[in-house]
């Protein structure tokens, strides 16, 4: 019986797991979402197996690779069995390699061989990555984006705006940084720049192509995580919502939000922007920062942020709403921005 090839397109869309048989450090680097590593070669036996190919035949390096993988067969069949067991039906499995070729084809077959509805991707991940690519340059995606000075609490009303329902893309989410110096969290790794991508093409996948998605106001470069250029210009072209409240609010809000991150952890952000700050402002922030007084620290940081955002917002091509917040309960936030999209989706 022939094994089913799809479409990237097909691959995605039906139901299923993604077995990726590509060797760990291809997976680790970036791979579709929620696929599993089946890695068909180690690191090792891949490059000695592509080393081979190069410098003997082909047929040389299909006897070496056999080689490594017929010990790993009893291997795959149990840990293969062990995932379709945990779900209520027998899935499809759907299997890929870096281009479609020797590595899924022999997973595809094995995995068939023992019992599985198998599907190979036409093309492999090679394929996947110009679908994701070409996904962001040939749409056009209506945001509303959600603005505001640092310490405004943006992602906090994100967060309750997609719990009524409303279509939200939290890209600092996705890149496990919150976009700035002091955006970085020591504990958690940012995915590669291009897995970011794979992530943020399967959100913006979720949703209608007419449809006006809530997105925070961000630089291009989050981290180590670059926003797509389209994306960007998307973002530079639709509807900017800047939120305002008072300096003691924001102060409030960013003390309490990194309380547990110690002296030298604020220390080592601060001088991150040392050049932008200048000498003797980065001083008087680390001497603030030294004696505990965190809310100085803040507010002098929030001073360099905020020039910072106004420059920013200065090349913004879209239109701009400004809102003062400042009175307003959280509750009474979502409320007027939903009524703000309600107001600017209804001109479209």
């Amino acid at each position: 019986m022939s094994i089913k090839t799809y479409t990237v397109h097909e691959f995605l869309k039906t139901p299923g797991i993604f077995f990726d048989v590509r060797s760990p450090i291809e997976f680790t680097d970036a791979h579709i979402p929620q696929a599993h590593n089946f890695p068909l070669l180690s690191d090792e036996e891949r490059a000695r197996v592509g080393t081979v190919y190069k410098t003997n035949s082909k047929k040389a390096a299909i006897d070496l690779g056999l080689e490594y993988i017929g010990p790993k067969l009893s291997e795959f069949n149990k840990r293969s069995k062990e995932i379709v067991a945990s779900l209520q039906t027998p899935p499809l499995l759907k299997v890929y390699c870096a281009r479609g070729g020797m590595r899924s084809q022999f997973m595809s077959w094995f995995l068939q061989f023992i019992g599985n509805d198998v599907a190979m991707l036409d093309g492999g991940y090679k394929a996947y990555r110009r679908h994701v690519l070409e996904s962001f340059s040939k749409s056009s995606h209506k945001f509303i984006v959600l603005g505001g000075m640092t310490g405004i609490g943006k992602t906090e009303i994100l967060h309750k705006l997609e719990k009524k329902n409303e279509p939200v893309i939290d890209l600092e989410h996705i890149a496990k940084h919150k976009g700035s110096a002091f955006g970085y969290d020591p504990q958690i790794e940012q995915p590669s720049p291009e897995y970011f991508e794979n992530l943020l093409s399967l959100e913006l996948s979720k949703f209608c192509t007419d449809e006006s998605i809530w997105i925070e106001d961000e630089s291009r470069l989050i981290g180590k995580c670059v926003v797509p250029k389209k994306i960007f210009e998307d973002m530079r072209n639709s509807v900017l919502v800047v939120l305002k409240t008072s300096l003691e609010e924001r102060i409030f809000r960013i003390s309490s939000e990194y309380a547990n991150y110690s002296k030298e952890w604020w220390i080592t952000s601060t001088k991150r922007i040392q050049k932008r700050l200048g000498g003797a402002l980065t001083q008087k922030i680390i001497s603030f920062i030294e004696m505990g007084n965190f809310q100085d620290a803040i507010q002098g940081l929030l001073g360099y942020y905020d020039s910072s955002y106004e420059y920013s917002m200065k090349r913004h091509a879209g239109k701009i709403i400004t809102q003062d917040v400042s009175s307003a309960s959280e509750e009474e936030r979502i409320s007027l921005l939903q009524e703000v999209k309600h107001c600017e989706t209804a001109k479209i």
